[in-house]
């Protein structure tokens, strides 16, 4: 179950995440970001290594790992959504 406090960071590092990926692109295209209140700790070439030092760093559970995607982001129907500008 995501408690509250986890379902918040989540958010945090996603909206993060969004805001300065084309800044990411291409240095990190195709990597794994893991994340802890709003900063990036680390890239990796898979999931599964972010992840395991997310978990061997932080009791908490506290982060994320986010997907740096190859060519052009595609946030889904928000991104597209009346108002606001694709990236």
């Amino acid at each position: 179950m995501i408690t509250e406090k986890k379902q918040s960071e989540l958010h945090a590092n996603y909206r993060i995440f969004a805001k300065i990926l084309p800044d990411l692109l291409p240095k990190y295209e195709g990597k794994f970001a893991l994340m802890r209140h709003g900063a990036f700790i680390a890239y990796f070439d898979n999931p599964g290594e972010a992840l395991s030092l997310g978990r061997a760093q932080y009791d908490d559970e506290l982060f994320s790992v986010q997907e740096v995607p190859a060519g052009k982001a595609d946030f889904g129907w928000y991104s597209r959504a009346p108002g606001n500008t694709p990236l």
